[in-house]
């Protein structure tokens, strides 16, 4: 609309002595740049997306991101959501299988995608082989484990049935990951149509204001 649409009809406005409203300036520059620069654009867009994924792929920006991401409001919830579950589950059938505890952290903290979850199952591993209970080590880091989580751990641990709490914990988690992924979808939609219909608005005025303002001018 911008880069091909609109440039043709300003050459109709231009024959006419009246001043644009500012929506119509403001869209004539956007489209002057995208019909110009173009070229630029595209190829800074690329460059930024390529700059960006060989950035993020280093440790440190990569953990950065990892942990910023579970701060976005609901997004990061379910991040968070997803890593837990994944914690609670293969942890669980770890220790339902037989696998002592230091072994199942290790195999915890290799399957993890986030670095965020894993740096704190290495540190966990120390921690356990030291003799410290996880339950002691998850209260530490209420950020990333909630309470709720805790607490299980303790009632397992205490009941020795540490296995149990933490298959429950996942079927709670990934119940409430799917609850989330239902919310994004209904919250998500009505922002794109108001976001869709904020810019169409805009451009529809931009191009009919000038053109009614021509048509008064023609019958005065």
């Amino acid at each position: 609309m911008t880069g091909y649409v609109f440039p043709q009809i300003v050459p109709i406005f231009s024959s006419f002595k009246t001043e644009l409203p500012w929506t119509t300036r403001a869209l004539i520059v956007v489209s002057n740049i995208m019909s110009r620069y173009w070229l630029y654009i595209g190829f800074g867009l690329l460059a930024l997306t390529v700059g960006s994924f060989l950035l993020f792929r280093l440790p440190k920006p990569k953990l950065w991101l990892h942990k910023r991401v579970l701060k976005i409001p609901l997004i990061g919830a379910m991040f968070k959501d997803y890593h837990l579950t994944n914690f609670c589950r293969t942890f669980g059938l770890l220790l339902k299988s037989d696998v002592k505890i230091v072994e199942a952290v290790k195999i915890v903290r290799e399957t993890s995608t986030n670095l965020a979850y894993r740096n704190q199952f290495n540190t966990m591993q120390e921690h356990v082989l030291r003799g410290e209970r996880i339950s002691e080590y998850l209260s530490k880091h209420p950020n990333l484990f909630p309470s709720m989580l805790t607490e299980m751990v303790i009632v397992g641990e205490e009941v020795g049935n540490l296995s149990g709490s933490l298959l429950y914990l996942a079927q709670m988690y990934e119940d409430e990951l799917s609850d989330l992924s239902k919310n994004l979808a209904t919250v998500i939609e009505p922002v794109l149509m108001i976001f869709m219909g904020l810019i169409v608005g805009f451009v529809a005025i931009s191009i009919i204001t000038p053109i009614y303002g021509i048509t008064q001018n023609l019958h005065l």
